[in-house]
C-alpha cells in the first residue's frame, strides 16, 4: 500500500519524498520502483541555449510539455543521455568541456579530457557491469582516427585500438544516440584523401562499451540518397528511431523503429508515414534535425521545432498522427540559434556521479 501511494507522487517531487525517512530512501534506490513509476508518466530533455530544461510529458493534457527544471550551462545544444544521466557539451572558446548531469539527484560532474579539441565526436553508455564510459572519437585533418574511452567508476581516460577497417566519418549535426547501453552514429564510408566514396549510402555504426569496439556495418531501413535528412532517436533507450526524409523540395517523411538492435545487428519495422504539408495544410515547416521522439502506444511523433510560413515566423513544437492529426505545443521557450534538441523518455536514476 506505501508503495502504491509513493508511485502517485510526481517524479518532480520524489528527491524531497525520498528523503523523509530511511526506508522510503532505500525504496526509491530500488530500480524497478523507478521503472514502474515511470511507465505511468515520463520526461523528455530539451536543450535550449544556454540551458538543459527537463520536460513532463502527459499527452492527455491540454498542454502535454511542461517545464519542471533546468541547469544552466555554457553549451552548444549538444548533449546525450544515458540510463538517468546527461553528457552535456560546454564550448568555451575553441574547446569543448564535458560536464556528466543526473537531473534526478541534482548533481554534475566535470570530467577533464586528456586534450581538448571542438570538432570531436562522442558516444555515452555503459558495459555489462553497469559502468558508465564515455567514447571520444579524434580526427585529424586526414580523418585519421584516435579513440580514447573515460571509465566514470575509475575517473581515468585510456586510448583504444584504431579500427582497420575503412573508417567512416561521423555526419555533422547528428547526435550520437544511446540504446541499451550501446551508443549508435550516422556514418558515411570515405575513401583515400578523406574523399567521399560515391554511390555509399548512410549506415549505423554501433559501439558496445562492454568490449569496447564497434561492430559492423548497420543498414539503415532502405538505402539512402545523400540529400536526404536522417535523424536518430531512442523509444525509452530500448529501440532505437530513425526519421528518413526525402530531399528538401519534398515532404515525405517515414519513421521507422527497430525490432531487434545490438552493436552487431538491426532490423527495422515502419511506424509512421505522412507529408508534413499535407498535415499542416501547408502552413508549417519542421526542422527534422531539432529533435523529436515518438509515442508507441498512441503511435504519436513529436517535433521540437515547428515554425509557420510568414512574416511573424510562430515557432514551437507539435504533435502529429498519421492520420492526419495535427496539434502545436508551447516547449516554454524560443529555441536558440542552435536551436531545441529533445531526446525522447528521460528516467530518473539513482547513479552517484
Amino acid at each position: 500500500m506505501e508503495e502504491e501511494i509513493l508511485s502517485r507522487v510526481p517524479i518532480t517531487s520524489l528527491r524531497a519524498v525520498r528523503y523523509t525517512c530511511k526506508r522510503w530512501n532505500r525504496l526509491f534506490k530500488d530500480g524497478s520502483f523507478i521503472k514502474n513509476h515511470c511507465d505511468k508518466e515520463f520526461l523528455a530533455i530539451k536543450g535550449n541555449g544556454s540551458k538543459v530544461c527537463l520536460m513532463s510529458i502527459n499527452l492527455h493534457r491540454n498542454q502535454p510539455i511542461k517545464q519542471i527544471g533546468k541547469i544552466k550551462l555554457r553549451y552548444t545544444s549538444r548533449f546525450i543521455h544515458c540510463n538517468g544521466l546527461v553528457l552535456c557539451f560546454l564550448e568555451e572558446g575553441n574547446i569543448t568541456r564535458l560536464v556528466v548531469w543526473n537531473p534526478y539527484l541534482g548533481q554534475t560532474r566535470r570530467v577533464e579530457p586528456r586534450s581538448y579539441g571542438k570538432k570531436d565526436k562522442y558516444g555515452f553508455g555503459y558495459d555489462k557491469n553497469n559502468n558508465h564510459k564515455i567514447l571520444r572519437l579524434i580526427y585529424d585533418f586526414m580523418y585519421n582516427l584516435t579513440q580514447e574511452i573515460y571509465d566514470l567508476k575509475s575517473n581515468s581516460w585510456k586510448v583504444l585500438p584504431t579500427p582497420s577497417a575503412i573508417v567512416p566519418t561521423y555526419i555533422l549535426g547528428y547526435p550520437c544516440v544511446s540504446v541499451k547501453g550501446s551508443s549508435y552514429f550516422l556514418a558515411k564510408e570515405r575513401g583515400d584523401k578523406a574523399v567521399e566514396v560515391v554511390g555509399k549510402a548512410f549506415f549505423l555504426l554501433g559501439f558496445d562499451f562492454t568490449r569496447e569496439a564497434f561492430g559492423p556495418r548497420l543498414e539503415l531501413p532502405y538505402l539512402s540518397d545523400v540529400e536526404d535528412y536522417k535523424v536518430l532517436s531512442a523509444l525509452r533507450e530500448e529501440k532505437l528511431v530513425v526519421l528518413l526524409r526525402g530531399r528538401s523540395y519534398t515532404h515525405e517523411m517515414e519513421i521507422w523503429i527497430t525490432d531487434k538492435v545490438e552493436p552487431n545487428t538491426v532490423s527495422w519495422n515502419k511506424f509512421l508515414a505522412f507529408n508534413f504539408a499535407t498535415v499542416t495544410g501547408f502552413k508549417y515547416s519542421v526542422c527534422v534535425q531539432r529533435g523529436f521522439f515518438v509515442d508507441e502506444e498512441k503511435k504519436v511523433v513529436v517535433f521540437s521545432e515547428m515554425t509557420a510560413y510568414g512574416p511573424h515566423n510562430e515557432t514551437g513544437g507539435c504533435i502529429i498522427r498519421e492520420d492526419g492529426y495535427l496539434k502545436k505545443v508551447d516547449l516554454g521557450e524560443e529555441p536558440s540559434s542552435d536551436g531545441p534538441s529533445v531526446c525522447s523518455y528521460y528516467a530518473p536514476s539513482v547513479v552517484q556521479i
